[in-house]
């Protein structure tokens, strides 16, 4: 990874974009927009939607520096992260600073070696949820968008 990391600012929208950014591209299909962003701009992209800059991140170097070894130096105090505790409440996922730290000491036990066993059955249980869920809900050859799928495993198994 670089040492500075500089985004690129794509085009905004062609006629409102001095008002939204790149909001009505986004909103036409979110997943879409952010691969054609990668594939385009590449693995650092500022994004205006609406009044907010926002940026999308896909170097895993750099991913792991902000989530991981860095994480002191970049808030989550976002409009998401507030829109996500919201939703879930306060927590390892959603915390900053102190806080963020002594729940995550809480919690860090949970993902030992020693319970990989425990974990594995459980996603094991929950892929088969999602197998059976989308046997039921798709056709053959029907095209189709995992990440809500994917997103309600992932909570699923965290739950």
């Amino acid at each position: 990874m670089p040492q500075a990391l500089k985004p690129v600012v794509p085009p905004k929208d062609k006629w409102t974009g001095f008002l939204t950014g790149h909001l009505r591209q986004f909103a036409k299909g979110r997943y879409p927009f952010m691969i054609r962003m990668k594939e385009t701009y590449g693995d650092f992209v500022q994004l205006q939607l609406g009044s907010n800059r926002t940026y999308q991140l896909t170097d895993l170097d750099a991913v792991e520096l902000i989530l991981k070894k860095d994480a002191r130096n970049y808030s989550k105090n976002t409009p998401g992260f507030r829109l996500v505790a919201e939703v879930t409440g306060n927590g390892v996922f959603t915390e900053n600073g102190d806080q963020w730290l002594k729940i995550r000491k809480v919690v860090q036990p949970f993902f030992s070696k020693a319970h990989h066993g425990h974990w594995n059955q459980i996603i094991q249980e929950c892929s088969q949820n999602l197998v059976e869920q989308l046997s039921r809900e798709l056709k053959p050859n029907q095209p189709m968008l995992l990440s809500h799928y994917m997103t309600q495993v992932a909570l699923s198994v965290l739950g």
